[in-house]
């Protein structure tokens, strides 16, 4: 996000002044588009941070004591099916 001292300068506060209602229009969509259009980068970006590693997740569960294969398999089933439900929504 820009500093605010970048996003509006003298000169252009003293344009905004004198907008009349078409330019006030177009100049708060302007906003709203350029935050909406940063919100969904940012969210993109949080998103692929967050990407499962569905090989080390079976490693790590099935490393713990009394988690037999049937019972990791049941688990990763669980995981794999609550994760594309979440991808549908």
């Amino acid at each position: 996000m820009k500093k605010t001292e970048d996003m509006i300068n003298r000169k252009m506060y003293k344009e905004i002044k004198k907008y009349d209602r078409q330019q006030m229009e177009a100049f708060a969509e302007s906003i709203y588009t350029s935050g909406f259009n940063d919100g969904c980068n940012a969210y993109e970006k949080t998103m692929k941070s967050k990407e499962l590693d569905f090989d080390k997740l079976r490693d790590n569960i099935g490393g713990i004591k009394g988690i037999g294969a049937k019972k990791l398999d049941d688990i990763m089933k669980a995981i794999a099916d609550t994760v594309s439900e979440d991808d549908i929504s």
